[in-house]
Formats: C-alpha cells, structure tokens, sequence
C-alpha cells in the first residue's frame, strides 16, 4: 500500500517514492534507479507477476521490509508493451539531474505516462494501428468521436449519430477510450465488444472553447476551417480533450500531429462488425488468426505504414467513383514508371517482386 501522511522511518529515497506515487495512484510507477528501473509494494508484487520476475525486499530503514521487483533500463522497450498489454498504466519516473552533481538525492520526476492508448508499439509486433479515441455524447443527439495514433500522427474527427460512431468505433478497434466522468459510453455494447482500457476526465476538460483553442494553438491556424471540421462541434470537443490529453501524459509527444482529418461516413461503404468477422477480411474464424483472410491474402506490402494504411482501407472500402478513380491512377503510375519504382524498391529489405504483383506496392 503506497504511505499516504506518516513518513517515519523512511529513507529520502523512498519519501521520494511514495511522494510520486501519491501523484499518480492509478499507475505502475517505474522508479529510475541508476541503471535500473524499481517497483515497490503493490506495483511490485504485480509488475512481478506480469512480467514473470522475481519479487525480492529492499531495506526501509525503520519499516518493515519493503517488496521489490525491478529490470534493467535498457530492457523497458521489451518490457513496457507487457505491461501496457496487462491493461496498466505506466508512469516513468527517471533521475532528471547527473547523480554526480546531486546535492543529496538525486532528482526525480514522472517524465511519460504510458496508457494503451498511447504505446508506441504493441506487445505481438504487428504492423497495425494503435488508437486513442475519445467519445463525447453529451452535446444533444449528436456524438462526437476523434482517433489517434500517436506513433504515426494520424489525427481523425468524426461525429454524428449514435449508429455512425458506433461503425467507426468499430472499424478503428481503438485500445483506449477517453469519456466525461459519469458518461455511461463505456458500457455501450459496441464499446464492450472492443473492450478497450477506459480512462474517464473530469466533465469540464469536454468544453467546446477548450479544445477548440487548444487545435487551434497547437495547430498555428486561426480557424479549423482549412480542415474541413470546422461545423464539427463535438468532433472538435474530442478531438481536442485527446490532445490535452498525450501532452499532458507525454512531453513533446504531439510534434509530429500536422493534420487533422475528417471522417465522413459519405462515399464510403459501412461494413458493421458481423459483417467484418463473417467476410474474415482480418481475422480467420477457423483459425483464429490472420492466416486464410483477405488481409493476408493481399498484404504485399512493404513498411509498417504500408500494412497499415492497406488495412484501414479494407476495412472502410470506398463508393465514391471519383475517389476510387484517384487512387487507381495512383497505383498506375507506380506500375507504369518502372525507374521510380526500382527506387522504392533498393529502400526496402525485400526482393523485388514480379511486376504482375505491383499493385500491392499501393
């Protein structure tokens, strides 16, 4: 259990600890110790039991024997996506001064809180989007739904009824949802059906004039017009609470964020999770995994963002004939201008393949 007021017996460093602690109740704090990152008491017993490590004691001076469980520094990028894969939240604490210049402890703060939202990458290592979102259903019958893939920057905003957030909420499959406090979203049965790891703000941080100031700042405009969201009320509400959001929880995290994109349901065909599991077009229901689906069937793809992009378009295929068009033309031109494929070729790790399989390359 984390001392909340009596301190008596402790050392600096674990008065440190316990003060960090207080401030984030709801984390596993990892606690930089030189070459190390610590656990202790609750966190430790269950960052042991995830990870599969050993839960050992550490001295506290007068108290009695502490629990401990701790990995090397270098080991976080392994260990974090267990973790955040448990359903955890992770606060990372490191030492922000050189222990050689330390005047008595070395300083310490909470530099990142890592949700599963907002990892950078996941426990399997597939190629696949991570998305935050957050739902707003406050603002009469319209819902407002914005999506988030913090690695890759790709920023969505969407709203409209009930049914049409729904289908995108379940076409996006995010890990994390962000809700008003009290909001009872989280026990929609679409939302349960993706499970994802429920963090609730307080109502007043779902004000329209916050986020929408907050786009604006981050995004150097002086209208979110030249996105094309800007009658998006409650779109732009959630959009801007998951901006305050990681920028909150991760210094510098929202650089890389240049663009907000609308998603209009129009010129798109609306395939609802029964439909998505019955055309196994990601997942087999024989085997249970990706082999025998049409995403396996077609990913040829290259890099990361290839597999990804190729999997958000099968999951929302397009009617418009324009739009269609544009992005036949595109694949085209790769197929007919062979220098510049070739190109794009020597920047990969994979053989050339046969110019029949170009298309894949899209």
């Amino acid at each position: 259990m984390t001392k909340k007021g009596n301190n008596n017996g402790l050392t600096p460093l674990m008065k440190q600890y316990y003060a960090v602690k207080n401030q984030h109740r709801d984390s596993l704090v990892l606690f930089r110790m030189g070459d190390f990152f610590e656990t202790f008491d609750s966190d430790a017993k269950d960052v042991s039991r995830i990870l599969g490590i050993t839960l050992t004691k550490r001295s506290n001076g007068a108290a009695a024997q502490v629990p401990l469980a701790g990995f090397p520094h270098h080991a976080l990028d392994t260990y974090l996506p267990k973790l955040v894969a448990a359903g955890r939240r992770i606060a990372i604490c490191e030492q922000v001064e050189d222990p050689k210049l330390a005047k008595g402890i070395v300083k310490r703060e909470v530099v990142e809180v890592v949700t599963p939202g907002t990892a950078s990458q996941s426990d399997d290592g597939q190629p696949r989007n991570n998305f935050l979102s957050a739902v707003i259903t406050s603002l009469g019958e319209t819902t407002g739904l914005s999506l988030l893939d913090l690695s890759t920057g790709e920023f969505f905003v969407a709203e409209g009824d009930r049914e049409t957030v729904r289908d995108l909420f379940l076409t996006f499959v995010p890990s994390e949802i962000i809700v008003p406090e009290k909001q009872a979203v989280e026990r929609e049965e679409w939302v349960r059906k993706v499970n994802p790891f429920v963090t609730e703000m307080d109502e007043w941080m779902f004000d329209y004039e916050l986020s929408n100031q907050a786009l604006l700042d981050h995004f150097g405009v002086a209208s979110m017009k030249g996105f094309g969201c800007r009658d998006m009320e409650a779109g732009i509400t959630a959009a801007g609470v998951i901006l305050r959001y990681v920028t909150h929880n991760i210094k510098s995290a929202a650089a890389h964020i240049t663009r907000l994109v609308p998603l209009r349901p129009e010129g798109e065909l609306g395939l609802d999770s029964f439909t998505v599991r019955n055309l196994e077009l990601f997942r087999s229901l024989s085997a249970q995994g990706t082999h025998g689906t049409l995403l396996s069937v077609l990913d040829e793809t290259v890099t990361s963002g290839g597999a990804r992009m190729l999997r958000i378009r099968l999951a929302r295929p397009l009617t418009d004939r324009k739009s269609i068009e544009g992005r036949l033309d595109l694949v085209d031109g790769f197929f007919e201008d062979e220098p510049l494929r070739e190109s794009q070729c020597r920047h990969t790790k994979r053989y050339e393949r046969p110019e029949a399989d170009a298309y894949h390359d899209s």
